[in-house]
């Protein structure tokens, strides 16, 4: 896997994915036991440090419900949200063009954009 790849899938992982999702725990746990640096492609030991000393579950879970869930959230994740009429069906569209494999969730979410970069990498 290279470098970009890597970032795609953590970002994708992160910025898509509800913390308290059991998909995320092993992602957690490197940044809890300070061993995400070792595979980090970018030189951010001191931002991985402190990201290592406040990895609350509870508190980023609390953060990314206000930022990214529900009508009030304070920074909507989805493409519709930016671009006035905006269809989910031309990002499903463009995205099955160049063969990223689809899920049922909103392919127009920020973090769906960052794992398609990553799908896409992998299978270059």
């Amino acid at each position: 896997m290279n470098e970009f790849s890597i970032l795609c899938r953590v970002l994708g992982s992160l910025f898509y994915r509800q913390p308290q999702d059991p998909l995320l725990v092993p992602l957690f746990t490197l940044i809890r036991e300070g061993k995400l640096a070792a595979n980090w492609p970018l030189e951010q030991d001191d931002m991985l440090a402190r990201l290592q000393k406040s990895c609350d579950i509870t508190q980023i879970s609390t953060d990314y419900n206000a930022l990214f869930v529900g009508e009030e959230c304070a920074v909507a994740p989805y493409r519709s949200a930016w671009v006035e009429g905006a269809e989910e069906s031309e990002v499903r569209a463009f995205l099955t063009s160049r063969g990223m494999p689809l899920a049922e969730p909103p392919a127009a979410h920020g973090g769906a954009f960052w794992v398609a970069a990553y799908v896409r990498a992998a299978l270059s």
